[in-house]
């Protein structure tokens, strides 16, 4: 078994999830990606920068950039599929690929992080068990003092869609290979050009290791991969159309609770002559 943190998440969150994008079934509707491609944009430029551009010590300005990442951009939309009609698609093509270039041209002006660095390093430690954990860590940077590991995320909201799990899984990994863990994990917030660390220790990587022993055994274990439907996984799922569950359950979430009817009445006081109401 190859194993990633995306496996180990996806069957945490529901093993039919896990189950369908493990046997690869074909998605019938893919999502729309827009904010896929403005994310895999700026990553690629900062992948090509660490490893390369960085130093053959060049002067990007705003033209460089565009032209540098234009056939990626045209790679992207081939690839996939974006509805510029959208409520979700704030911007169009042009002005999405702009935003970008933007977003790149503040991070090489306000950030230093990427010097002593490698991007999208791949690290795959085979195990006694004939299984195999890979990942693939968007930053690796080694000052001669200090390593750290870095999660880049282009997303408009810090802290809302990341998990810290996956900073601890790419820490196994290196544990495995190097005999040793990086001194700092942190996520890289390009629109916000900051870097936020983590705080971890030993067990909490140890701990993690531990349940990822637990749930690689599960599956080897599990014949039928019931599915666990909840409204965070399912709204995100991309393969809710061919989930009778998970349509049930979001069906049901979106009807609310059922609200009984109220009568109101109205009285009058033979006392004071006042009208008050009864419910």
């Amino acid at each position: 078994m190859r194993f990633d943190f995306h496996k180990y998440k996806n069957f945490l969150e529901c093993p039919k999830k896990y189950h369908l994008r493990d046997i690869r079934t074909p998605i019938l509707t893919p999502k729309n990606a827009y904010y896929q491609v403005a994310g895999e944009l700026v990553q690629k430029f900062f992948e090509m920068y660490s490893n390369l551009w960085i130093e053959q010590d060049i002067v990007f300005d705003r033209e460089r950039v565009r032209n540098r990442m234009k056939p990626y951009w045209e790679h992207l939309l081939l690839k996939n599929r974006v509805d510029w009609g959208h409520p979700m698609s704030k911007l169009g093509e042009v002005d999405l690929f702009l935003e970008c270039v933007d977003t790149i041209l503040d991070n090489l002006a306000k950030l230093d992080v990427y010097k002593d660095t490698r991007s999208e390093v791949k690290l795959e430690v085979n195990l006694k068990s004939g299984d195999t954990l890979v990942g693939k860590i968007d930053f690796i940077t080694d000052d001669g003092k200090n390593v750290s590991i870095l999660d880049g995320k282009n997303s408009a909201t810090k802290g809302k869609y990341v998990d810290e799990r996956q900073l601890l899984f790419y820490a196994l990994l290196y544990k495995f290979r190097y005999g040793r863990l990086p001194d700092k994990l942190g996520f890289l917030y390009y629109k916000y050009q900051e870097l936020v660390p983590i705080v971890f220790t030993s067990r909490d990587v140890d701990d993690l290791w531990r349940d990822i022993i637990r749930v690689m055994v599960t599956i080897k274990k599990t014949k039928v991969f019931t599915p666990t439907p909840c409204s965070k996984a399912c709204k995100m799922c991309d393969y809710l159309e061919q989930c009778p569950e998970g349509q049930a359950d979001m069906a049901s979430r979106k009807r609310g609770p059922r609200k009984e009817k109220v009568i109101e009445v109205s009285s009058k006081s033979e006392e004071t002559g006042v009208f008050f109401i009864k419910l």
